[in-house]
């Protein structure tokens, strides 16, 4: 949470949970996966590189 600056534990958890139920992410356990593997790539090369 601090990396990204996330301030509210409630909204991240509202957030993946909105993310698992539009099938974005996976969730096993403490895992988290993203279900698109090119959609994980564009987040992680354009959205959030800083």
């Amino acid at each position: 949470m601090e990396q990204y600056d996330l301030r509210n534990s409630l909204t991240v958890q509202r957030a993946k949970n909105a993310l698992a139920k539009l099938d974005i992410i996976d969730t096993f356990g403490k895992t988290v996966s993203m279900e698109d593997p090119i959609y994980a790539f564009w987040l992680k090369n354009n959205y959030f590189r800083r």
